[in-house]
């Protein structure tokens, strides 16, 4: 398995992008189509990237919250959708 680490500094207060990553306008303002996100733990974390085909490819599904806290961070599983 290999990891992959990138950081970026954007210019929001962490509240606001909290917000952005941790609810469905948020998330489908600047990174998806559709998602089904629960933010609690083992919740789903479901990001929808194409609409137009049938599940489990049109994005993460089966992804799920590990961890996180309120306005700081958030720790989910990501795949790679089957080809």
């Amino acid at each position: 398995m290999q990891t992959i680490i990138k950081t970026r500094q954007i210019p929001l207060s962490p509240e606001t992008l909290y917000q952005y990553w941790t609810t469905k306008e948020g998330l489908n303002a600047f990174f998806s189509k559709d998602n089904y996100i629960e933010i609690k733990k083992d919740g789903p974390y479901e990001i929808y990237f194409d609409l137009d085909v049938n599940n489990p490819t049109r994005g993460s599904e089966g992804c799920k919250i590990v961890d996180f806290i309120p306005n700081k961070m958030i720790h989910f599983t990501w795949n790679v959708p089957p080809v």
